[in-house]
């Protein structure tokens, strides 16, 4: 008994030592992790570029350049697309719609006939001029042969007369003279007769032609005013008010109309450019055409017009732009956002030198639009001007530029 006591006596002694030893080699663990953290993080630091550890600290604004550029006042105004022309086509004479050749939307061309109007008894009238030009044609050349005939009898004895003058009676010489004066106006008569018959077949044949009913300009067929069958009186009838057939518009070139108060008639000359800014989104430039030359007493504007080239009739005339002019513009000057201007007490910008120190700077402005300002003294061409962040620093205080460029990397990023 006392060998086997002896054998369990060392193996209560190890199992009391193991809970020590596990806890020796678990803080060993812990220190050498630690001091390998500690070296990573050493080293990282000593790696990095001493500025950027030093902008951790400083204040960040917003800035930007001072750059050179074009700068446009502009101002707007509301506009409408007119037809280059338009007109409501009326029949010249009176008569009934036969024909229509055209309907809405059609397009055509100068020359061709819109429409056939039916004259009743016309075809008659005119049969009847043309006999009659004929009958006075015969009754002159009838005419002509009388007094041809007359004048040589005439002739004839006037030459017997000089030659043996107690051979002719005085009485038969007169009488032959009277004949042929006579002859000569019944002559005259006929070719008057003439004149008249031709006058009155030309004007039956003029109103022949007033019955087809032409375009007068290329164009397009906005409204039909009358149908087949319809009785319309002539342009220049008297009796009554006459009746359009169609109206017709030029399209493929438009008058853009628009109004300027008096405010701006200083800077509206002829060839002036123009933006025209459709309500698609879409922007035209175009110059002014002309000028009415006269101030409205009621509304104190002029009326002034573009032309508008709309050879696919995209452009709908009674549709609605808006017209841009530019009243001021300068070329190529110092100008900064408008939020870089500080307004009181007095106009100034805050500079960013090239220590990066914060200055305030006095500034003369010049010309000032929604989105910039021109900066005549004050500051120099690609000086930092702070746009944003301002009202967090003062003046003579260190801070680091973030410019818009930057911003839009960390977004990205």
């Amino acid at each position: 008994m006392e060998s086997s006591l002896m054998i369990q006596e060392p193996s209560l002694n190890t199992q009391s030592l193991r809970p020590a030893h596990s806890r020796r080699s678990y803080l060993l663990s812990v220190v050498a992790l630690l001091t390998v953290v500690g070296v990573i993080a050493w080293l990282a630091l000593k790696g990095r570029p001493s500025h950027l550890l030093s902008a951790e600290s400083l204040p960040t604004v917003g800035a930007v350049r001072v750059r050179r550029g074009d700068l446009a006042t502009e101002v707007g105004f509301a506009a409408e697309f007119r037809p280059w022309f338009s007109v409501e086509l009326h029949a010249k004479t009176a008569g009934f719609i036969r024909l229509l050749h055209v309907d809405i939307g059609s397009k055509v061309h100068a020359g061709d006939v819109l429409a056939e109007l039916e004259v009743p008894l016309l075809k008659e009238d005119l049969a009847r001029a043309e006999a009659s030009l004929r009958r006075n044609q015969e009754d002159f050349r009838r005419a002509e042969a009388n007094a041809e005939e007359a004048h040589l009898g005439a002739t004839r004895l006037d030459g017997v007369a000089r030659s043996q003058p107690r051979l002719i009676a005085q009485q038969e010489l007169d009488a032959a003279r009277a004949k042929d004066r006579a002859a000569a106006a019944s002559l005259g008569v006929a070719r008057e007769q003439i004149h008249v018959a031709e006058a009155d077949l030309a004007r039956l044949r003029a109103e022949e032609s007033d019955t087809l009913i032409r375009a007068p300009f290329d164009g397009v067929v906005t409204r039909l005013l009358a149908n087949p069958g319809d009785f319309v009186l002539g342009g220049l009838a008297p009796s009554g008010q006459a009746k359009a057939v169609v109206r017709l518009s030029q399209l493929n070139k438009l008058r853009l109309s628009f109004p300027v108060s008096v405010s701006y008639l200083d800077s509206v000359v002829e060839g002036a450019s123009l933006e025209i800014r459709r309500d698609t989104g879409r922007t035209i430039t175009n110059r002014i055409s002309r000028l009415s030359r006269e101030v409205s007493p009621a509304t104190r504007m002029m009326d002034v017009e573009a032309d508008i080239e709309n050879d696919d009739l995209v452009l709908v005339p009674g549709s609605y732009a808006t017209v841009i002019l530019h009243p001021q513009k300068r070329i190529q000057v110092l100008h900064v956002p408008v939020e870089c201007l500080q307004r009181k007490p007095d106009l100034a910008v805050l500079v960013v030198n090239d220590e990066h120190v914060l200055e305030r700077r006095p500034v003369r402005t010049g010309l000032e639009t929604p989105a910039s300002v021109e900066l005549l003294e004050g500051v120099k061409e690609g000086e930092w001007v702070v746009t944003s962040g301002g009202n967090r620093v003062k003046p003579g205080q260190k801070v680091e530029v973030k410019t818009p460029a930057s911003t839009t990397q960390e977004a990205t990023r």
